[in-house]
């Protein structure tokens, strides 16, 4: 009769360090892809500010930084959503248009 108390406790303790393990291998796993969204934030941030000042047209910008962060995710192996990034530009876009709204036409030579 001992020995079914002893395996029993032995079960639940290794029972219990199982889910112990999962939870901190799911936590890792959760850090991680949190400093791969900096890195992936950084580099829109980053073509963004370069394709900024080379196309007047919004859509244009758009395509460009799109295409620029594909090759990005590619070339570090990065699992992105492409529509997440999309409409993180356009969130993004219209946040920079709040900050700095755009000068009216008549006030622009002011």
């Amino acid at each position: 009769m001992e020995y079914v108390k002893i395996v029993v406790y032995a079960v639940a303790i290794v029972g219990t360090l199982i889910y112990y393990l999962y939870t901190l291998v799911k936590n890792i796993k959760a850090a991680v892809e949190e400093r791969k969204w900096n890195v992936v934030l950084e580099l829109l941030m980053g073509f963004m500010e370069e394709v900024e000042p080379l196309f007047e047209d919004g859509t244009t910008k758009k395509e460009v930084v799109m295409s620029k962060m594909r090759n990005a995710v590619e070339q570090y192996g990065l699992k992105v959503d492409m529509e997440v990034i999309s409409q993180l530009i356009d969130r993004l876009c219209d946040m920079s248009n709040v900050v700095n709204p755009p000068a009216d036409e008549g006030t622009a030579n002011a």
